[in-house]
């Protein structure tokens, strides 16, 4: 394992599934945390792009963390029916954005109780525990306890920080400073790093569990990744 001249951490399927098993924590601490994000194809255009987003929201350009297959090049989804396991991110994939900001947390945390609390809603999710809200409520209470983290899907729309926080990546320089043109952002709000740190755990949980299935495994990790279109 090394890191390029850019700072891409350059590991293999097989060597992160080696130290899934045997160190996840040195796994999440020094290659899945740091380092440059696969989707940009220099530090600087790294930069530019995290520069963007301090200026438009303020929070520091540390608090920002990119996880998924467009950060280390290729996916370790457990999902066994969409069959991603170990193929290379595209234009297709999404850019998952991790906000590790304990006062932008916080803000968000009270805005949502606060929507909660309003009797038109809390007729909805927790009266009547049906439809497309109660299911985002159930979400978002599920995530928060076991990983302090909003993930922007779950949130209500009519939320006003992430509202403005959508329009600020909407129209971040994806096209300028990125490797592919990718289709979406998603932004996930934790309140501290060591929730994004145990938010890794759960998904090396689910990892080995599917690697190590015996009804329909993952497939096995290839020397280098596959490509999106592969079985």
């Amino acid at each position: 394992m090394q890191f390029d001249s850019e700072g891409h951490a350059l590991i293999s399927p097989l060597e992160l599934r080696a130290l899934a098993f045997d160190n996840p924590d040195a796994l999440i601490n020094h290659w899945l945390l740091p380092g440059t994000p696969m989707a940009f194809a220099t530090y600087d255009q790294y930069i530019r792009f995290v520069d963007y987003l301090t200026e438009k929201t303020g929070i520091h350009p540390h608090q920002f963390v990119f996880r998924g297959s467009t950060k280390i090049g290729y996916s370790i989804s457990p999902n066994r029916e969409t069959r991603k396991t170990w193929k290379r991110f595209g234009p297709s994939s999404d850019l998952d954005l991790a906000i590790v900001d304990p006062n932008f947390y916080a803000t968000l945390d009270d805005q949502v109780r606060r929507w909660d609390r309003q009797p038109e809603n809390q007729a909805q999710v927790l009266r009547y525990r049906t439809g497309m809200e109660f299911d985002r409520y159930r979400a978002r209470v599920f995530q928060k306890g076991q990983h302090d983290c909003y993930r922007f899907f779950d949130v209500p729309r009519e939320i006003q920080c992430l509202s403005d926080l959508q329009k600020i990546l909407e129209n971040a320089p994806i096209a300028k400073c990125c490797v592919h043109n990718f289709v979406d952002i998603k932004a996930f709000i934790f309140r501290d790093r060591w929730a994004v740190h145990r938010r890794y755990h759960t998904d090396l949980d689910d990892l080995r569990r599917g690697l190590t299935a015996i009804n329909n495994p993952l497939p096995s990790a290839p020397d280098l990744p596959l490509d999106p279109d592969e079985a």
